[in-house]
């Protein structure tokens, strides 16, 4: 789940000048694949060595699909400002920030309302404590749901280690030291952190993406595919902090 370094491109398409970026993955990936975030961003996944002209061919075939979501395309969610009165997703829900002088934080779910007390109540200290609360959720919210995904699996023995940590590119990874998952997936609704905790218990039994990989998938959470489109639709708001 961790892309390699990226490539850059354009290309007239319909009368449009489309820039677009190329992330070359493992032989293990068959096909081109193409995809659009919500603000337009053009993004092609391709096996290690498919040529450039492969990759022209596959984007001219698309040029009116990718004409049309780029023009529906609406602006980049803007960084949060932290500041009293805003507003940010939390499990998938519309939560409120309230800053107050103090020191702590304090949740009150039945209000979708997180408060944090701070003597220094700037946009940076309120930012650092925000993520640092997030974090702290992330473990307990994260361990739970790992507990009971991998109770209902026959591999996952013992229980792999849990670690969580803030990233830029993935959503979690899967190696000998366990599974580590990404702070930010809080923001998320509760089906989608499903789906990727149960994409990297499914790695504990095949170490790649294969055909035998996603049998996997689909016998151990048969709506995966549709939680993982609607992570893809997210990912661009749930990234930014």
């Amino acid at each position: 789940m961790t892309p390699p370094a990226t490539e850059q491109g354009q290309l007239e398409l319909e009368g449009l000048s489309v820039r677009y970026v190329v992330r070359r993955q493992s032989q293990r990936r068959r096909r081109l694949a193409l995809r659009v975030s919500p603000s337009g961003d053009v993004e092609v996944r391709v096996p290690q060595h498919t040529p450039q002209h492969e990759i022209d061919a596959m984007l001219r075939r698309h040029g009116r699909w990718l004409r049309s979501c780029i023009e529906q395309a609406v602006p980049a969610a803007p960084a949060p400002q932290y500041r009293c009165g805003d507003y940010f997703s939390y499990l998938g829900e519309r939560w409120q920030l309230r800053v107050e002088p103090g020191r702590g934080t304090s949740i009150f779910p039945e209000q979708r309302l997180l408060v944090i007390k701070a003597r220094d109540r700037s946009p940076e200290n309120i930012r650092r404590l925000f993520l640092c609360w997030l974090r702290d959720r992330s473990r307990d919210y994260f361990a739970a749901r790992l507990t009971q995904l991998s109770a209902s699996l026959p591999w996952p023995q013992p229980l792999p280690p849990l670690r969580v940590r803030a990233m830029r590119s993935r959503w979690g990874s899967c190696s000998r030291r366990g599974i580590c998952l990404n702070t930010r997936l809080m923001k998320a609704p509760p089906q989608c952190i499903d789906m990727v905790i149960v994409h990297e218990l499914c790695h504990i039994r095949e170490m790649n993406h294969s055909s035998a990989f996603y049998a996997l998938m689909d016998a151990a959470m048969p709506g995966w595919r549709d939680a993982s489109r609607q992570l893809d639709a997210l990912s661009d708001q749930l990234l930014v902090d």
